[in-house]
């Protein structure tokens, strides 16, 4: 009956689940690789100071992206528990390829305000990102298989810096900077398009449902012991009581199972109980 019980309970949670480990990259990993491309990050500073932008300007910019970041982390996460964490991730792989784009019009213009602008979309980006992901995969995945996944998501993440690390030169030989930026923003697009893809996560109305459940038949498994155990215990007290009263169990056997029991009192025959 326990293991039976066990067995439910686990099915529930495959079902709350909904998912699977799976053994090749699903979408989540689609979007850690893709966004593992970044061409330009070996010259990110080069982008900047090429288009007008002084290396003081650059730590500054550095500095108002920290500061969105650190501002905009308690907001996001307030919107984050509104509409979802997979809605989150899909606005900040838009956002994040907003300000990709953003940037290739900022060093084609050479306009320090339009960095300024790319640097505060990406902060926001990042916002929406930051706690999401592994809220997300720790719903998805569970428990059990949550560490797993994110180590192997983190994987093709650096799979992607390896190759666009390796590629850029290449990339920067034929087509200069501007080839960086613009395979920067394809890669941005197949992550945005993997984002729409991902799974959504069990509504909290399911979540709600699924605790309920459980916790009802817990209850109704814990009266069915309590209730087992209160009968053995009259039982057990009633042959007590008998014995005390001078009556003599026994138990026959009929066809090698025990069903039939004697009940002997001194001076009389027997009775069957």
């Amino acid at each position: 009956m326990k293991k039976s019980k066990l067995n439910k309970i686990k099915s529930i949670k495959s079902i709350k689940c909904g998912i699977h480990m799976p053994s090749l990259m699903d979408s989540y990993d689609a979007v850690s690789f893709f966004n593992g491309l970044v061409f330009f990050a070996p010259v990110s500073l080069l982008v900047r100071t090429q288009a007008g932008v002084s290396q003081s300007m650059f730590f500054l910019l550095q500095a108002l992206l920290s500061t969105i970041i650190f501002l905009g982390e308690i907001p996001t996460g307030f919107l984050t528990d509104r509409i979802g964490y997979k809605r989150s991730l899909v606005f900040s792989q838009s956002l994040l390829l907003l300000a990709r784009c953003l940037l290739f019009i900022s060093f084609l213009c050479k306009s320090p305000v339009l960095f300024a602008i790319e640097a505060a979309v990406e902060g926001v980006s990042y916002c929406f990102s930051s706690g999401t992901d592994s809220a997300y995969l720790y719903e998805m995945y569970g428990n059990e298989a949550y560490l797993s996944k994110t180590a192997h998501a983190s994987n093709c993440g650096t799979a992607g810096f390896l190759i666009s690390t390796l590629s850029y030169v290449i990339i920067y030989h034929l087509c200069g900077i501007e080839g960086l930026l613009i395979s920067t923003i394809a890669a941005g697009i197949a992550a945005a398009v993997f984002s729409v893809k991902l799974k959504a996560e069990p509504s909290k109305n399911k979540q709600i449902c699924y605790a309920e459940e459980n916790e009802t038949e817990n209850k109704n498994f814990a009266k069915k012991e309590t209730c087992a155990f209160n009968i053995e215990e009259t039982v057990k007290v009633k042959i007590e009581e008998m014995e005390k009263e001078s009556y003599r169990l026994v138990t026959m056997s009929f066809w090698g199972t025990e069903r039939a029991v004697l009940v002997f009192k001194k001076g009389l025959k027997g009775s069957l109980l």
